[in-house]
């Protein structure tokens, strides 16, 4: 290894460990939030969708929540929440550090593919 391919791997990991931490800096400030606006509506379809299960499994083959004036298909999403629903109860913060973690996993996969 050359002492460039060193100082390569070093920038690297400094931009990698700056984008991740600028991620972690932006979402601070909502990190310990509670929820707001429509997180109310998912709540409910959480608490609903816990003991009826097959509210889950409609989201994969129709539009989400099935409400009419909706047009979103996101089968995952309501996976997701309901795990932390089932993880972190009605806790804001469990769900904040829930998508933080994916807005990191997302920061570094971009960072990689760029």
């Amino acid at each position: 290894m050359t002492a460039s391919g060193g100082k390569t791997r070093e920038a690297t990991g400094f931009f990698l460990v700056s984008a991740c931490l600028l991620t972690i800096l932006a979402y601070t400030p909502v990190l310990f939030d509670f929820f707001t606006g429509d997180d109310f509506v998912h709540l409910i379809w959480l608490k609903d969708a816990i003991h009826n299960p097959e509210l889950i499994a409609r989201n994969f083959w129709s539009n989400w929540l099935e409400v009419p004036t909706t047009r979103f298909y996101r089968p995952l999403i309501s996976v997701f929440m309901v795990s932390d629903y089932l993880i972190w109860g009605a806790n804001g913060l469990g769900f904040h550090i829930t998508n933080l973690v994916f807005h990191l996993i997302s920061t570094i996969s971009i960072f990689f593919i760029a």
